[in-house]
């Protein structure tokens, strides 16, 4: 699976084009389906249920959470850190030599509903 977003329709549409012919000789494709972010009338994005988007997804990295640490009530009033260990799995074959940064892998569910 392939996802790719851009604000700019068109700009995203050669985008999709480009990869489409780039893997026609060794993928084959299924069909292209389009979505587009909803928003409440705050201009935040939000999920199906109408719920702001991410707002209590745990977070991996500690690089990741003194913003929402900062806050003092509501959603960011909860520590989101949860360290990598608990979903996602250390690459074997990853060399945090080269990058500083060790490897993780997890699974991606795409659900259409």
């Amino acid at each position: 699976m392939l996802l790719l977003a851009c604000k700019d329709e068109t700009i995203l549409r050669q985008a999709v084009d480009s990869y489409m012919t780039g893997v026609e000789e060794f993928a084959r494709t299924s069909p292209v389906e389009l979505g587009w972010v909803r928003r409440n009338a705050q201009e935040q994005s939000i999920e199906h249920f109408g719920y702001v988007d991410g707002g209590s997804q745990p977070l991996f990295f500690k690089r990741n959470t003194p913003n929402e640490k900062a806050g003092e009530d509501g959603p960011k009033a909860w520590d989101p850190y949860a360290g990598p260990s608990l979903v996602l799995v250390k690459d074997p074959h990853g060399d945090p030599d080269k990058t500083g940064i060790p490897a993780y892998g997890s699974y991606l569910v795409f659900r259409k509903l």
